[in-house]
């Protein structure tokens, strides 16, 4: 799927496309063939984007998981994501 499948995806399960929300599809796109944890998420996006916030990153995790355009895994009590 394109960055643009996936932001179609969003909408049909009702999603509102905000900024943050592309910026965290646009991220899991440039990163579709690593797992990555939420923390080094936050880390590399707080250096790029300052508008985005600590609890906006969680909350669409949380929501990506839900509706299945990413997955993840938990290795030893921490949890890495992937884009599915």
């Amino acid at each position: 799927m394109t960055k643009e499948d996936y932001l179609i995806y969003l909408v049909k399960r009702r999603c509102t496309i905000t900024s943050q929300r592309k910026i965290l599809i646009n991220y899991f796109y440039d990163n579709r063939e690593n797992v990555v944890s939420a923390k080094r998420i936050i880390s590399d996006l707080k250096r790029t984007n300052k508008k985005i916030s600590f609890d906006t990153i969680y909350k669409n995790l949380n929501l990506f998981v839900t509706i299945q355009v990413i997955g993840y895994k938990k290795i030893k009590g921490t949890k890495y994501f992937y884009l599915r």
